[in-house]
């Protein structure tokens, strides 16, 4: 055997017998040392241990950034818009006097595919900065015909128009409700062994434009488009919370979030026909405190080492003081726009399932 070749076995062996000989020591300091969780993950279940039980995992290194994407299906509610019926013969339209003689048409949302994205920057084990960004775009469409003597009378036009004597034998509606939201806020977080619990607190920009259009056989052609929108910005808080198995890798968790938004809510209503394009023709705007509260409740599993998360679960979210389309068609119908707190400020919801992933890293 070379003289290197004998060293090298010589240091190696050293080193083995130093390492085994530190043991206890290193052990024993183990034991005593006050250790906290690692940054940004709850702690492993160690009776013994308590809070400081996340010592005890070796070699997982705190992460310091995550990203997540969701896939979600939402329904939109409160919303729909009854634009025609029909009735027993043409007749004078006014208001109320129509003998119906069949299902109401509607156009009402079923539930619409969205999704959410966002990203996470762990400051340390208790607090973080995330941004979130929602999107939804829904569309429904409807149509209705009638054999005579009997007719569709429109529930959408003025009843002063220049067609309003006119009923038809088909009527047709579109509508499409796009909903937008941007949230950034501060997390604040406590780890506990077997459950996790956090507040938070940030901004929230929003935006719900909803988009009616209809026709209606009559005259060559009638048609009432319509669009509202509301969009703000304002503060948001939050409370949320993780609750751990025993071998915590399942998980139950829930958040919830309130919204006082500041914004303008406009709208327009266009009436008219092949021959005057512009038979009736409004516009509103006005400012609104708008609130909004959400409530996700679910079920989850992540990895031993915390970085990947795999969640699913069931989102509502209530817009309130909204202007809705429908309501806003009345007001034109009956010219009547500040007839007290109630008119032009509803309630609008959503509500559905949502899978998530989340890496972190």
């Amino acid at each position: 055997m070379s003289r290197h070749l004998k060293f090298t076995t010589l240091a190696l062996a050293a080193s083995f017998v130093c390492a085994f000989a530190n043991l206890p020591q290193a052990h024993a300091q183990m034991n005593d040392a006050d250790q906290s969780p690692l940054q940004g993950l709850p702690a492993p279940i160690d009776e013994n241990v308590g809070i400081d039980c996340v010592a005890s995992v070796p070699c997982v290194c705190p992460p310091k950034f995550a990203t997540f994407g969701e896939f979600m299906a939402l329904r939109p509610r409160d919303s729909e818009v009854a634009y025609a019926v029909p009735i027993d013969g043409p007749i004078t339209p006014t208001l109320g006097n129509a003998t119906q003689i069949g299902p109401t048409a509607i156009v009402d949302f079923d539930y619409q595919y969205a999704y959410r994205v966002g990203g996470e920057f762990f400051l340390d084990n208790c607090r973080s900065i995330r941004g979130t960004y929602t999107n939804l775009d829904s569309d429904t469409s409807h149509q209705v015909t009638i054999a005579p003597p009997d007719v569709i009378r429109s529930l959408v036009t003025h009843p002063l128009g220049t067609n309003a004597a006119f009923d038809g034998l088909n009527a047709a509606a579109q509508f499409n409700l796009d909903y937008d939201t941007i949230d950034v806020e501060f997390v604040w977080m406590q780890h506990e062994c077997s459950y996790s619990y956090g507040l938070t607190v940030g901004a929230r920009y929003g935006r719900i434009e909803q988009q009616f259009r209809s026709q209606f056989e009559t005259n060559g052609g009638t048609f009432v488009n319509t669009n509202v929108e509301f969009e703000g910005a304002g503060l948001r808080l939050g409370a949320l919370g993780d609750f751990y198995a025993c071998n915590r890798n399942l998980l139950l968790y829930f958040r919830s979030n309130l919204s006082l938004m500041a914004g303008e809510a406009s709208a327009d209503y266009l009436q008219g026909d092949v021959v005057d394009p512009v038979e009736v023709q409004t516009s509103w705007e006005a400012g609104r405190l708008v609130s909004v509260a959400d409530l996700e409740l679910g079920v989850g599993w992540q990895s031993c080492d915390r970085r990947i998360r795999v969640s699913a679960g069931y989102v509502i979210s209530a817009w309130m003081n909204m202007v809705q389309t429908d309501e806003f068609i009345t007001a034109v119908q009956q010219n009547q726009f500040n007839q007290g707190f109630d008119n032009l400020g509803d309630f609008m919801s959503f509500d559905g399932v949502t899978g998530r992933l989340e890496v972190r890293f």
